[in-house]
């Protein structure tokens, strides 16, 4: 079972960390966009930015980012744009 659209609405605690990691990007289909509507680090960054550098899904990614200041942008966001 696969799905195209997949956004993220959870708090960051322990347990979420890293929720979407190598092997949960490496599952989605490569048309499939990932939406992180969560806090940063729900989304395993450098994980994220290995899988669209290397052309593997998601297609693209929109997301909150672990930046430590507002309009401070992740090395992701700075792909993505």
């Amino acid at each position: 079972m696969s799905s195209d659209i997949i956004t993220l609405h959870c708090p960051l605690t322990a347990q979420t960390r890293h929720l979407i990691g190598p092997d949960e990007l490496a599952r989605m289909p490569r048309h499939a966009l990932l939406i992180n509507c969560a806090r940063g680090g729900v989304v395993d960054e450098a994980a994220l930015l290995e899988a669209l550098r290397a052309g593997a899904s998601p297609a693209r990614a929109w997301m909150c980012s672990q930046a430590s200041r507002p309009g401070a942008a992740t090395c992701c966001q700075k792909l993505i744009r």
